[in-house]
C-alpha cells in the first residue's frame, strides 16, 4: 500500500529504471543539510506526469542513459526551509534570479531534478556545473563541446514528450498541469 498523497505516484514503483538520489535527504545540497520532509530516496511525482516521464526513461535507455533523480514532489515545509536558509545565509539573491522560488512547481509534483547516467558505467555525463550550482553557467544555453552535447541530449527527450526545461537550471524539468495545489506531505 502506498503512503503518495492522493492523485500522487511512487517513483520506485512506477519508474523503477530511475536512480533515485534525492538529495534534499541528507546532508548532499546546497544547503549542506537535509531538508524537512524528505526521507530517504522515497519520489512521488503526480499522477498527470507519469505517462511522458515514462516516453522519456524509454527514450534514454535505448540511447544507453538513464535518469539520476536529485528532486521530485518536494513538501512545502522543505521550500520554506530553503527560504529561511538564504535569508540566513544572505542569500536573497538566489531567491531575486529565481533560483529559489516561495512556491514551487515540485510542490505540486509536477517537477524533476534530474542529470544523465550511462547505463554502461554508472557514471554521470559532465554538464559543466554540478546540481544545484547556482550561477549563469547553470542556465540551460551555457556550455560548448561535450557540456552542450550532453545537456542537449538530457533536455532534448523531455522537451519531445511535453516537459518545459527551465532557463536557469539545466536539471530542472517540469510540466505543470492547470488546478495542481503546492502540498506539505511529508515522506512518510
Amino acid at each position: 500500500m502506498s503512503d503518495c498523497p492522493t492523485g500522487f505516484v511512487d517513483l520506485e514503483v512506477a519508474l523503477p529504471e530511475i536512480e533515485r538520489v534525492m538529495a534534499y535527504a541528507g546532508p548532499n545540497n546546497f544547503t549542506g543539510a537535509p531538508l524537512p520532509g524528505y526521507r530517504g530516496t522515497r519520489a512521488w511525482l503526480h499522477e498527470s506526469c507519469i505517462e511522458s516521464l515514462r516516453a522519456v526513461v524509454d527514450e534514454l535507455l535505448l540511447q544507453g542513459f538513464r535518469l539520476r533523480l536529485y528532486d521530485a514532489y518536494r513538501p512545502k515545509r522543505a521550500v520554506a526551509a530553503m527560504l529561511d536558509w538564504a535569508r540566513g545565509e544572505g542569500r536573497e539573491d538566489l531567491v531575486d534570479a529565481g533560483y529559489l522560488a516561495p512556491v514551487s512547481r515540485h510542490s505540486k509534483g509536477c517537477a524533476v531534478d534530474v542529470t544523465l547516467v550511462r547505463v554502461s558505467t554508472g557514471e554521470a555525463l559532465d554538464m559543466g556545473t554540478p546540481w544545484d550550482a547556482f550561477d549563469e553557467r547553470s542556465h540551460s544555453d551555457w556550455g560548448e563541446g561535450i557540456v552542450r552535447i550532453n545537456r542537449d541530449a538530457l533536455r532534448e527527450p523531455f522537451l519531445r514528450h511535453g516537459w518545459r526545461a527551465a532557463k536557469t537550471e539545466w536539471w530542472h524539468f517540469d510540466r505543470e498541469r492547470h488546478g495542481l495545489l503546492p502540498l506539505d506531505v511529508p515522506y512518510g
